[in-house]
């Protein structure tokens, strides 16, 4: 009895020593960013483990610890959220969410390896042009529910594949300008109904298989400390240094994924 059970809860094979040192950081930067950093980089995560195993099951994965952290932070903020940005980019979400699941059988490995990476490169290339090309607005913009449905469908989407909703998110509320509570509120409770959602498809594709879950559960006891290193070191080392350090890493890990899911698509 004792044998079976621990013979459930090793690892698969391909959860290697190298995985797991990867996965740590990748989950305690997923922590440092929701508890100090607004989740800006929680982009970064799939990528990186992405680089050992099949994106799908590493989204698969951390979506368990991301609910867990979103807990943390709604508990915070569940008071400040704007409700209006809420309504369109939700409905748009659930489209986004409705087409990722639809389309999950077309991408074998190398595709979503290629289309994480794709991200990656736009995510950094659209950061370099809001710090160094974009005029800074002035004028708050109003509310549009159709852009902030077109956002949500396209936030959905590409959190369904590689929990990477924020720029797109980031890309309508931004503009809006509204205060960093009531912009952390709205994220936070966006992206903590977003990943309630995506349980649904989630399970019925496969993608909380045992293993999976497994994996999870060794990782778990992450999430708080990574929240609380995050709340520990907001004001206390330069955000400049660390968004820096944050998008070389999500540049070089997505010429490595895209590299590889060409080389893979080509030869397969």
């Amino acid at each position: 009895m004792t044998d079976d059970l621990l013979s459930l809860l090793t690892p698969a094979s391909e959860f290697t020593p190298s995985f797991f040192i990867v996965a740590v950081f990748a989950v305690l930067l997923i922590g440092i960013s929701k508890g100090g950093f607004a989740g800006s980089f929680v982009v970064l995560a799939v990528p990186l483990l992405s680089v050992f195993i099949d994106p799908r099951q590493a989204a698969g994965i951390l979506l368990p610890l991301l609910i867990v952290m979103d807990f943390f932070a709604v508990k915070e903020y569940r008071h400040d959220a704007d409700e209006i940005a809420l309504k369109s980019l939700l409905i748009g979400a659930v489209v986004g969410i409705t087409i990722g699941g639809l389309t999950f059988y077309l991408m074998n490995s190398d595709r979503v390896r290629i289309v994480v990476g794709a991200l990656s490169l736009y995510f950094v290339g659209h950061y370099l042009y809001v710090k160094f090309l974009q005029k800074k607005i002035s004028v708050p913009k109003k509310h549009n529910y159709f852009k902030g449905g077109f956002m949500g469908m396209a936030g959905g989407f590409t959190s369904f594949i590689a929990h990477a909703g924020s720029p797109p998110f980031l890309l309508y509320v931004l503009p809006l300008q509204l205060s960093k509570r009531k912009l952390l509120g709205t994220s936070v409770i966006f992206f903590m109904a977003v990943n309630l959602i995506k349980l649904i498809p989630y399970f019925i594709l496969g993608q909380l298989a045992f293993n999976n879950l497994i994996i999870s559960l060794y990782l778990l006891p992450l999430a708080p400390i990574g929240i609380r290193i995050g709340v520990y070191l907001q004001g206390r080392i330069p955000e400049k240094l660390f968004y820096s350090l944050c998008y070389i890493s999500l540049f070089l890990v997505g010429i490595k994924l895209t590299y590889s899911g060409l080389m893979g698509s080509a030869f397969s």
